[in-house]
This record gives structure tokens, sequence and C-alpha cells, in this order.
């Protein structure tokens, strides 16, 4: 018998039948999913892309307008500069900007091109206005300071046309010829005839003025050194003692010298005391030691007087520098100073105490600025009064005061500077200094001669200028340096041809210094300032006779207060 046998199908089973169609619905399900995520990727992209364009439009748009806001104030800043500029220039055409580039493409190419065309517009405008700035401060620089202006092209003693063209007006301010010139076109009568009255008005002014000034300085800074010296000679123990014994023996003469020659001094270091006499003139006669002290006693007290005796005082205290040179050692220099102190307030260190200036309150003279043999010679020469020859026959001990401050001379050298001093001094002690005008009239011939200013290739000086010389000393200067090449001596320079305005600042700073330190000339008084005149280095090798021979061989002339100033001409 057949078995009827029925089979229930189970859960998995049906699973398992169905798992196909499931798998087909997921993978359907999953690709779909995946398309929509990839629509959305695109879209944030784009999304991303749009935000960023319109952040770069956003960003030319302001460069754009900021570029063309400078524009516009750029030109409007050059507008406002031109009335200034066209009152010095006149009306200058202007330069071309760049030609814009064609505005083309897309929205931000256009953009990128137009901020390109404002930014080189930009910059065209910012050279024109910085040219037109640097050319009117330059015109400003020279109108704001016409003191500059040099006298020495025309007539030197006056303002005049040659002192104002474009030229040397370009020298003095340093700046370009030609700028100048377009200037002078646009003002011709900037420089008139009624400007250059004006000026030489207040020339005669100020230079009254200016005299007036140094003469009340001069005369001031004479009377505080006078109180000084004063002070310390008159009141010397030296002073005091011969004083004492002078009213002491006024009515027994003949007694005087004896007591004088009986003088000691005693130091902290000499308690025993030392002979006056004998330290003063020690291989003397009793006779010629009591001279001496007189002498000296004459020359210190005349300080209590009118008339200071400034030879004496310079040939005494060149006798006691002398000496105290010579000591052998320092402690020997120590005790001769500490001595000399005592007997006479006079420290050897600090010899410009005694250093007078050549000043007569009463008279306008020139001061002594150098306590040299040449100065205090010279004026003794105007104290005295006696005619040239006469005086150095009189004085013959000017010599030795000459053979003991220049110690490194031989005879010959020293003979040939007092022969330097005979000739710069008049024949008459009366003859009156040469006046500013004079020396002006001496200057002005030399530069009408209208020789040029040269420069000496071959040459430089010490501080590595050039060597500039007008062409006449030039020639001179030449022949002199080959006679000395032939010695087997090179010749330095230190300074040679100035410019008017070098001088005039050195001069205004000595005078603002209270005329400290070795005498600077007026720009119209010096020869440097017209290339008639230069300065050796100063330096021993320059200190030569040699040196100083070849350059007299060839006509040249030193200046006897200055070894190294060389000239053709001699002017103090």
């Amino acid at each position: 018998m057949a078995l009827n046998i029925t089979y229930e199908r189970s859960a998995l089973a049906d699973f398992a039948a169905d798992l196909p169609k499931l798998l087909l619905q997921y993978q359907l399900t999953l690709a779909s999913w995946e398309r929509e995520e990839s629509i959305r990727r695109k879209e944030r992209q784009l999304d991303r892309e749009e935000d960023t364009r319109r952040i770069e439009l956003n960003l030319l748009f302001d460069q754009r307008g900021e570029t063309r806001a400078e524009r516009k104030a750029l030109e409007r800043a050059l507008e406002e500069l031109d009335t200034t500029h066209s009152s010095l220039f006149g009306i200058t055409e202007e330069d071309s900007t760049s030609a814009s580039k064609d505005v083309v493409g897309t929205l931000t190419e256009r953009l990128d091109i137009e901020i390109s065309n404002e930014t080189e517009k930009i910059e065209a405008l910012e050279e024109q206005i910085d040219t037109k700035r640097y050319e009117i401060a330059d015109i400003n620089k020279m109108l704001g300071s016409l003191a500059s202006i040099s006298k020495e092209y025309g007539d030197p003693a006056i303002f005049d046309f040659p002192d104002v063209t474009r030229e040397r007006l370009a020298e003095t301010y340093g700046i370009p010829v030609e700028l100048v010139g377009r200037y002078l076109k646009e003002n011709p009568s900037a420089f008139n005839q009624a400007l250059m009255d004006s000026w030489n008005r207040q020339l005669v002014v100020s230079e009254a003025q200016i005299g007036d000034i140094e003469y009340q300085e001069e005369k001031r800074e004479f009377a505080d050194k006078t109180t000084i010296v004063k002070n310390l000679l008159v009141n010397s123990p030296y002073v005091r003692k011969i004083g004492a014994l002078v009213t002491e023996y006024a009515d027994d003469l003949e007694g005087l010298p004896e007591a004088m020659m009986g003088l000691k001094l005693s130091t902290e270091d000499l308690p025993k005391g030392v002979n006056i006499a004998t330290f003063l003139n020690e291989p003397g006669t009793e006779t010629e030691r009591f001279a001496t002290m007189d002498d000296i006693y004459q020359s210190i007290a005349s300080f209590k007087g009118d008339k200071p005796d400034y030879m004496g005082l310079f040939k005494f205290v060149n006798n006691l520098k002398e000496t105290y040179d010579d000591q052998p050692d320092r402690q020997r220099k120590e005790e001769f100073r500490q001595f000399t102190l005592d007997l006479f307030n006079i420290d050897l260190t600090k010899s410009d105490k005694f250093m007078f200036e050549d000043y007569d309150p009463g008279k306008r003279e020139d001061v002594i600025k150098d306590f040299t043999p040449e100065s205090v010679t010279s004026y003794t020469f105007k104290q005295q009064g006696l005619y040239k020859t006469k005086f150095f026959k009189k004085n013959k001990d000017i010599k030795r005061i000459f053979k003991g401050y220049y110690k490194d001379l031989s005879d010959k050298e020293v003979i040939e500077k007092i022969k330097v001093l005979y000739d710069s001094l008049p024949n008459n002690p009366k003859s009156k200094k040469r006046s500013l005008t004079v020396v002006r009239k001496i200057r002005s011939k030399l530069v009408d001669a209208g020789h040029e200013i040269v420069k000496l290739d071959d040459i430089e000086s010490n501080s590595g200028n050039a060597v500039r010389m007008a062409i006449p000393l030039a020639n001179k200067f030449k022949v002199a340096r080959a006679l000395l090449e032939e010695q087997g001596i090179s010749i330095d320079v230190e300074d040679s041809y100035r410019r008017w305005e070098v001088q005039k600042k050195a001069y205004d700073k000595w005078i603002a210094g209270g005329k400290v330190g070795p005498k600077v000339a007026h720009p119209d008084t010096s020869f440097h300032t017209i290339g008639y005149a230069f300065d050796l280095a100063q330096t021993n090798d320059m200190k030569r006779e040699e040196v100083f021979a070849a350059l007299r061989k060839v006509g040249l002339k030193q200046h006897p207060g200055e070894w190294f100033h060389w000239s053709l001409e001699d002017l103090k």
C-alpha cells in the first residue's frame, strides 16, 4: 500500500528561495543611493565653486574700486601740485601713461585687466608727482637760502649778474643746471637789478654790524685775558720781592743790585732756597745777572700799566720754556716747572695763558692769534714806531728768539724765516694794514685775468680730494714738484681750491666758536676760494727746507704765520 506523505515547507526554505530576489532588490537600492549621493556631491561641488567665484568677483570688484579711488586721489594731488610747479617752470607737457589694455574675456578677466590698467596709471601718476615735488623742493632750497650766493664771479666786492647765472646757482645749491635754466626761463626777473641793489645795501649793513660785533668781542676778550695775566704776573713773588727792594732802596740805588742779587726763593722741594739771579742767568757776570733780573721785572711789572711789554715777556717765557724742555728727565722738568710757578706764577705747561692778543681797545687793529716770534715781532715793530731797517738793527736778539722757537731749523732756515717776516712788514710802521677793500681789489685782478681753475690729474690731496688750482699757480706748482722729484721728494698737498660756501661755513664756525684756534680767513679775502693758494700736508717731511726752497724758487710765497700755506700773493 502506498504511503501518502505530506511534507511541510520550512521558513528557512522560503528565505532561501527569496534570497536571490532580496539581493537583487538590495543591489538596486544601493545603486540608487550611490547615484543620489553622487548627484548630491556634484551639487555641493558646484555650490562651493559658485561661492568661490562669487568671493573672487567681490574681491576683484573691491580692488577695482580701490585702485580707481587711489588713481583719482593722485590725479587731484597732481592737479594741486601743478599750480605751484607751473608757477616755477611754466606749463609742461605731461608724460603719457601706459595705454589701456582692451577689456575682453570673462567677467573675471575683464576685472583683472581693468585693475591692471588702473595700477599702471597710478604708477605713472606717482612718478610725475615725485618728479615735480623734487623739482619744487630744489628750487625752494635755492630761494630759501639766497644768502649762500657768492659775490666772487663778477665784481667780487658786490653782488651782480655773473653771480646768479644758471651754472653758478646750480653749483652753489647742488641742483641740475637744466632745472635752474627752466626756472629762470619762466621767471626771468627773479634776479633783477633791484634785487642786486638790495643785497648790496644789506651787505654794507651786515659788514658794519659784523665789524662792530667783532670789535666788541675782541675788546671783551682782551680785557678778560689782560685781567687774568695781570693778576698772575704782577702778584707773583718775584714782582713783590723786587718791588719791595725797589721801594726800600729808592734812596740808595747803588745798594739795589747787591740786594737783588741776594734774593732767594724757597720751595717745598728746595727748603734752603735757590738764588734767583743764578737761576735766571747762571753763566752771566754779576752785572749781567742784575740786568737780567731788572729786565724781567720791568717786563712783568709793565702789565700794571697800559703798555705791556709783549716782546720782553715773550723773550722771557721763551727762554724759560727752552730751559724746561732741555731738562734731562721728568723729575728735573717737574722741579723746574714748580720753581717757575712758585716764583713767577707761570705754569710752563699752560703757556697759552700768556699768549696775548695784539689788540688796542682804542684802535681797530687785527689781533695776534699765535704766540710766535713773527706775531710778537710784528707787534713790537708797530709799538716802537721805527722804520723797518732801523728796527731790525736795534733789536739784534730777534735771530736768537727765532732760533729758540724754531729749534729744528738750521741757521740758514731761521734767517730765511726772518727774511720772510722782514718782507711782509711795511717800511713805515705807521702804514695802515691793507683793508678788506684793498684785498678784494688784489683778488679781483687775479679773477679778472680769467684764468681757469684746473684739476691736476696726477695728484690728489691727503684727504683723497682732487687738487685744483688756477692755471698760473698750477704751472708754478708743477715746476716746484718736478724740482723736488729730482731730489727724491714727493710733495703732499692737504688742501687747494675751496668753494666759497665751504670757506664761509668754516669762517662762520670759527666766529661762532669765539675765534678759538687758527685764524680762518673770510671767503672774500681767501686765496683758496679763487684757486691761488694751497696748503701742504702738515707733516715733518713737508717742513723740510728743500720743500720750502723749491716753492720759493718758482716764485711762491709762504704765509708768515702758517708755514704750510703757499700762494701767489701774501695776504694776511
